[in-house]
């Protein structure tokens, strides 16, 4: 049971998922949309929100905690900054939507989703 259990492991180390976070988060930052599994896409959108929630004042001490989250990627923390903070600084939340695929993966069968920012 995972009773008091807040993380989902994702079958992963703790090093690995923060590996599998990052590259995801900059890859929806850049491309604007991800194609995953639905787990990954839920826990993918809390992170992504506080990262632009976190870009909206765009201070400097905000610049230094995006750049420390996203190890360092300097093209994702400034799309962060100049993009997509200001695109959503009239809106408090929701950000970002998860749109469950038909098809199924081909492996394994896990359901597929494209986590996508709104417009």
């Amino acid at each position: 049971m995972r009773h008091r259990h807040s993380v989902k492991s994702l079958n992963r180390n703790k090093a690995g998922r923060l590996a599998l976070s990052r590259s995801q988060l900059i890859s929806l930052i850049m491309h604007q949309s991800i194609t995953t599994t639905v787990t990954k896409a839920k826990i993918l959108r809390s992170q992504i929100e506080r990262l632009i929630t976190t870009a909206k004042p765009n201070r400097l001490s905000d610049r230094r905690q995006l750049l420390q989250r996203l190890g360092g990627h300097s093209k994702a923390t400034m799309v962060l900054l100049t993009e997509l903070g200001p695109k959503y600084s009239s809106r408090s939340g929701g950000y970002t939507r998860i749109i469950r695929l038909p098809k199924k993966r081909a492996g394994d069968n896990a359901t597929i989703a494209r986590l996508e920012f709104i417009d």
